[in-house]
């Protein structure tokens, strides 16, 4: 199996709903336990985060579809 491009990258994923975020960590650390995901379930929380760390990957859950930004 090739190595993950996630391999200690940065994620940030954003919610209003736990149980996306839950799934969503658990699918992602099946494939790379060795990144760092932080879960959020507002808006404020996580720019207040964006303010304090960089991510590599920020995973937005808006209305209904995930929409995703690379640094």
């Amino acid at each position: 199996m090739r190595e993950s491009i996630l391999k200690k990258k940065m994620i940030l994923a954003v919610d209003e709903e736990p149980n996306v975020l839950t799934v969503l960590e658990k699918e992602i650390r099946a494939v790379c336990p060795s990144c760092t995901f932080d879960r959020t379930t507002t808006y404020k929380e996580a720019g207040e985060r964006m303010a304090s760390f960089t991510y590599d990957l920020v995973i937005l859950g808006i209305r209904g579809g995930l929409w995703l930004r690379r640094s």
